[in-house]
């Protein structure tokens, strides 16, 4: 009787046990197991009890299936092209630039509609420095099918190198000077956990001309989390940033890690006595198809007279990697001020721009990039492109 009793204690100490477990536990994930065990023996419940041992022996003596529907979608399934996995449309702090696009699981391609090859134009407008986010990596998007499990290190995948050159020309209206450029855009990967981009320009805007450097690095911290900043320097053309600064923390979102939050804080020095301070919050969505969403918005600060200038932009883009990409591009901001020409100067006003950009390989690793973009605001029009080509290496 005494061990019964003993017996009887211990089953009860057990269920507490485990009942204090499983309420610490997380219970999705035993929903979910519990959920698919019931699945497989009430399968295999109906396969026993319809004598499915001589169906399928008799199943396995007829000649395969030539179903249509079923052929096409194995068919499918082999050669249908992937998801995007590159070029996805990144946009700069600046209303309506976006850098380029890069792999889910590369870095930002700096295209040339990216903010290094355009003048700056403003406490809100378009500048030269690399956006903090212009070369952030991307979600590495797993198959649907396929969820592993590792209990290893995590080890970033590393991504192509690229290299890529091209022009830019704007006509601007009420004779300000029409814009011409020249850029070259380099990113190189130097281990799994640091990219590096470099970024050269000349360029002609509002009669006046000159050159600007910019360097940007990305760093993967851990699966979930990254950090990205850049420098950039331009020379005493009054349209190009005497200097200006950017750091951004981004944060991998869902399940597929396929959305992407960004909070990142910029200062810039004009050639004159302006400056901006800027937070930068924005997000990038990869849907199931190939369709990717971005949006933000920036609040900035310009001085003299702690000016509020915000401006928000958003981007759509379709494609394949290694195949095309199509982005639509709008923003649109309150601005403080914009330097227009060696002492010219415009204040207090808004500004609206869009664009659309093509990117398509013409073989495996190199093909050209071309893009267009129409800004305004009260003082005058600008409306252009840039065009480029690219290597990936």
């Amino acid at each position: 009787m005494r061990n019964v009793l003993n017996e009887i204690k211990m089953m009860k100490q057990a269920l507490k046990d485990a009942s204090i477990a499983f309420a610490k536990a997380d219970k999705s994930r035993y929903i979910k197991e519990g959920m698919l065990a019931a699945t497989v023996v009430f399968v295999a419940g109906l396969y026993l009890v319809s004598d499915g041992g001589a169906a399928e022996a008799k199943q396995k003596s007829k000649p395969p299936s030539r179903d249509p529907l079923l052929t096409l979608r194995n068919q499918s399934q082999a050669t249908m092209p992937s998801r995007p996995v590159a070029p996805t449309p990144i946009v700069t702090s600046s209303p309506g630039v976006v850098s380029p696009a890069p792999a889910r699981q590369q870095l930002a391609y700096n295209q040339s509609s990216s903010s290094v090859n355009q003048p700056y134009a403003g406490s809100t407008a378009t500048s030269i420095v690399p956006d903090a986010i212009a070369n952030a990596p991307t979600p590495s998007i797993p198959s649907a099918n396929t969820r592993v499990i590792s209990t290893e290190p995590y080890v970033p995948p590393t991504s192509q190198n690229l290299i890529e050159a091209g022009i830019n020309y704007h006509h601007v209206t009420n004779d300000l000077g029409n814009w011409f450029g020249q850029f070259l855009n380099v990113q190189y990967q130097t281990d799994a956990w640091n990219r590096w981009s470099l970024s050269l320009l000349n360029q002609q805007a509002f009669t006046d001309e000159g050159q600007s450097i910019a360097i940007g690095n990305t760093h993967i911290i851990n699966e979930d989390w990254y950090t990205t900043a850049g420098i950039a320097f331009g020379t005493d053309a009054s349209f190009l940033t005497k200097y200006r600064v950017d750091v951004a923390l981004n944060k991998k979102w869902l399940e597929g890690k396929n959305l992407i939050t960004t909070a990142g804080l910029t200062y810039s020095k004009a050639q004159e006595t302006y400056d901006d301070k800027g937070l930068l919050l924005s997000a990038v969505y990869y849907t199931p198809s190939p369709w990717i969403i971005q949006g933000g918005v920036r609040f900035n600060i310009s001085d003299p007279g702690s000016v509020f200038s915000p401006s928000v932009f958003s981007a759509l883009t379709y494609g394949y990697n290694k195949r095309y990409f199509v982005t639509g591009k709008l923003g649109m901001a309150r601005e403080a001020y914009q330097l227009i020409g060696p002492g010219a100067i415009v204040n207090s006003f808004n500004s609206y721009n869009g664009g659309l950009d093509y990117r398509q390989w013409l073989g495996k690793d190199w093909g050209f990039n071309v893009g267009t973009e129409y800004y305004t605001n009260p003082a005058y029009d600008r409306l252009g492109g840039t065009l480029s080509v690219f290597m990936e290496f």
